[in-house]
């Protein structure tokens, strides 16, 4: 997406030896399938992200923020070229 790397930062919750491994095998899985689809718009990512809209109204974010529309609505197999604010 191209944000900056040093102004992102991530705490998680501790979890058991079982979980973490459980989930370690998720995500790899995962990042597998966005190799592949790297914005989550076809196939088995597209489809988890319509279970996360049951009532299948439309992201917010293309309306709200102009500046990003173009990404938000970008679909395809390589990085998004298109002007980005903090870029």
């Amino acid at each position: 997406m191209g944000f900056p790397e040093s102004r992102f930062f991530y705490a998680g919750t501790p979890a058991t030896s079982n979980a973490k491994a459980a989930a370690l095998k998720g995500e790899e899985l995962v990042r597998t399938q966005f190799l592949r689809d790297p914005y989550g718009c076809r196939g088995s990512l597209y489809h988890k992200k319509l279970k996360r809209d049951p009532f299948h109204r439309s992201i917010p974010y293309p309306n709200g923020c102009p500046e990003i529309a173009a990404l938000f609505r970008y679909c395809g197999p390589t990085t998004y070229t298109g002007a980005l604010p903090w870029a």
